[in-house]
């Protein structure tokens, strides 16, 4: 490309532009930093700049690169859409790292099968497809033909894995949202792949979920579950762990879980640094038999996150139970949670199988605290956080605590007491009151109370907020 520059004598010398004699590569760069559309209209700019977006590495449609569609969009306009992708990827002629398309077609689109078999061709290394509307889109076998493929993300979408087929054996990272998959598929991607990265949000299809993935680092479930177990899982830091109800009414509590200990459904996470337990995976650990702290310690997990009910006997003894057995946390965050009624009932009939299995269960009472009921009168008097030894000291490394959710309640301020007398090495307790809770006597209240509490930290402060 080449231009004309005027000089004082009105002589007009031609001057190279500063791009095209960069290297190729450079170049590549640089478009990827350009929307999509605007890389295509390169091609007009001079001979030499005609086939320069036909090699490059990164193909996105977002709404950065083109503008999204309003409801009343013509079909018409779709369909240019549709037709100026096909072309993109059609005519691309280099290597193909990443392509991207979110937020514009609906699921029924049939050319998106052409596109995942155009990419099958093109050695790519990372795909995003996402569908903001209507059904969930079902995608073909071609994608797992990709073996380049290393990171895979899907919204709105169906993956079954066909028969005798194999995962990707090069995808680290799995990103999943709306996607609903089977027991199988699941299973088999897990074993297959040499994930470093899985996250499920609100997927569905599955019911057991048995993570054996020895190179996974970080793993985020947030769907509706009915068990989880973890093996061989050395490298996992960080694990988020939801899982959502898998019938109406409540979490669904199997009978078996009453018969086996803690630890069984926690050594896989043994390595963790970051752990983050919400409120109905907390109602199944609360569910197993509850030791005074694992057959293991978390040596290097340092934060922590717990959403739990505070009225819940078995809630506070897994919670207990998690502390005693995490020696350096540093970090603590506790959600407070509250039963509904579908939550009680579901106490309710897991409180009547655990009666009944009592008595099978007397001898294992002799090597640790087992706790079989979540209702205890006592809970409502604050006595359970009371009732751990002054001289027992828990949380020696603590350093910072955040409570949500806080509504005063009896348990609640004991918890901080708690807190307060075993930290050592506390620095701040951050409290933020539940919007329930109106402004006036009961908060001023608690904290004229909390402010007469023991600090084992002369450095220790609590702060109000919300």
């Amino acid at each position: 490309m080449v231009r004309c520059v005027p000089t004082r004598r009105g002589v007009f010398l031609q001057s190279s532009d500063r791009l095209t004699g960069l290297p190729t590569e450079l170049i590549n760069n640089i478009l990827t930093l350009v929307p999509i559309r605007d890389v295509v209209r390169t091609s007009a700019l001079s001979r030499n700049w005609r086939y320069k977006w036909m090699y490059i590495p990164e193909i996105v449609f977002d709404s950065r690169s083109i503008p999204l569609f309003p409801p009343s969009a013509s079909l018409q306009g779709q369909r240019n859409l549709v037709d100026f992708v096909t072309h993109v990827l059609s005519f691309h002629s280099g290597t193909l790292q990443k392509f991207g398309m979110s937020g514009y077609l609906e699921s029924s689109c049939n050319d998106v099968d052409r596109w995942i078999l155009l990419l099958s061709r093109k050695s790519v290394k990372m795909i995003t497809l996402e569908f903001p509307q209507g059904n969930q889109y079902k995608v073909p076998s071609a994608l797992f033909s990709i073996q380049t493929l290393e990171e895979l993300k899907l919204k709105r979408s169906i993956l079954k894995l066909p028969s005798h087929t194999i995962g990707f054996k090069n995808l680290v990272d799995l990103d999943l949202w709306k996607v609903t998959l089977t027991n199988e598929t699941i299973a088999s991607i897990i074993v297959d792949c040499p994930l470093e990265k899985l996250t499920l949000i609100y997927c569905d299809g599955f019911s057991c979920l048995n993570v054996c993935a020895p190179k996974l680092i970080m793993f985020f479930l947030y769907s509706p579950c009915g068990s989880i177990y973890f093996d061989n899982t050395p490298q996992l830091r960080i694990a988020s762990i939801e899982m959502l109800p898998m019938m109406v009414g409540g979490i669904p509590l199997p009978r078996h879980l009453v018969t086996s200990r803690l630890d069984a459904r926690l050594t896989g996470l043994v390595n963790v640094q970051e752990l983050c337990i919400f409120k109905n995976f907390m109602k199944i650990l609360a569910a197993h038999i509850i030791p005074e702290r694992l057959c293991f310690t978390y040596h290097i997990l340092t934060t922590m996150l717990l959403e739990m009910n505070f009225e819940s006997l078995v809630e506070n003894s897994t919670a207990l139970c998690l502390f005693r057995s995490s020696p350096c946390l540093l970090t603590l965050h506790v959600t407070v949670s509250t039963s509904s009624v579908d939550d009680g009932s579901c106490d309710r009939e897991f409180t009547g199988i655990c009666v009944k299995l009592m008595s099978n269960f007397f001898h294992y009472l002799v090597f640790c605290r087992v706790i079989f009921l979540d209702s205890i009168p006592f809970l409502g008097n604050g006595r359970f956080w009371e009732s751990i030894p002054h001289e027992e000291i828990i949380f020696a490394r603590l350093n910072n605590l955040v409570l949500s959710g806080f509504m005063g309640m009896k348990n609640e301020v004991s918890f901080v007491q708690f807190v307060l007398r075993c930290a050592v090495m506390l620095h701040t307790i951050r409290i933020t009151w539940d919007a329930t809770v109106e402004k006036g006597t009961k908060r001023t209240g608690t904290l004229e109370n909390m402010m007469q509490f023991r600090r084992a930290s002369p450095r220790a402060r609590v702060i109000f907020s919300g």
